[in-house]
């Protein structure tokens, strides 16, 4: 059982360095996102029809293609169904997030090297941040139209990791707006880590239900094109010459 061990601890050191290490990290939003409170006595509700996201670097493997589309519809039907569903007269919206990302890591790594890889492989890095801009706007489908809702947060995510031993799971201090996640090859600099987005679309979908409930008309839909020579209701028509 004693040669096993270190062959076992060999292995667990390799699949370490692989993953990624172990990571904790904690997420917060500012400004604060609340779950926006939805009138008993309001009847008006929105179709979500397509959800696009602009994000200039690395994209979660759960976000591309239609994921990130499908996981923020279901959530804002789940979340507000008085308010998102597909019933008949529901106003049909579309929605596009924008999302730049800064990464700050320079201490982490130069902490990292300058203590030959101590502080950072044996020990808990230096925290790192990963900080999302992310603008969230709805409009009439069609993409023709301007935005009628337009709003924006910053999502920061902070951690630490150790890449040659588990001590980068102890729960890094500080406040946290979810559940800090600890977990092996949870994250890394400009990685954030499943749970926490999730919560980010959650703050999203939260950010976009306050601005469509803050009250007043929604500006009308953008009109249909016209075929030239057809005459539309309501318009009249020149009065044609006499033949003879």
């Amino acid at each position: 059982m004693s040669k096993r061990f270190p062959i076992l601890a060999a292995a667990l050191l390799a699949s370490s360095i692989l993953v990624g290490g172990c990571a904790s990290t904690k997420i917060t939003v500012t400004p604060a996102v609340k779950m926006a409170v939805v009138p008993a006595a309001r009847h008006d509700a929105y179709t979500i029809g397509s959800v696009a996201i602009a994000f200039p670097v690395y994209i979660p493997p759960d976000w591309r293609n239609d994921g990130f589309a499908r996981q923020f519809v279901q959530l804002a039907e789940a979340r507000y169904p008085a308010l998102f569903n597909k019933s008949v007269g529901a106003v049909p919206i579309d929605v596009q997030v924008n999302v730049n990302q800064d990464s700050h890591q320079a201490a982490a790594f130069g902490v990292y090297l300058c203590t030959l890889c101590l502080i950072g492989g044996i020990f808990p890095s230096v925290p790192w941040e990963t900080e999302w801009q992310i603008q969230v706007q709805s409009r009439y489908p069609g993409g023709d139209s301007p935005p009628f809702t337009s709003s924006g947060l910053m999502v920061k995510n902070r951690g630490w990791w150790s890449i040659l031993t588990p001590l980068g799971l102890i729960t890094i201090p500080g406040e946290s707006d979810a559940p800090k996640v600890s977990a092996v090859g949870a994250a890394s600099p400009g990685q954030i880590p499943p749970a926490h987005r999730a919560y980010a679309i959650q703050c999203m979908v939260d950010l976009l239900a306050a601005e469509l409930l803050k009250g007043g008309a929604l500006p009308p839909p953008p009109a249909a094109p016209t075929s030239p020579g057809i005459p539309q209701p309501g318009s009249s028509t020149p009065d044609s010459d006499p033949l003879f």
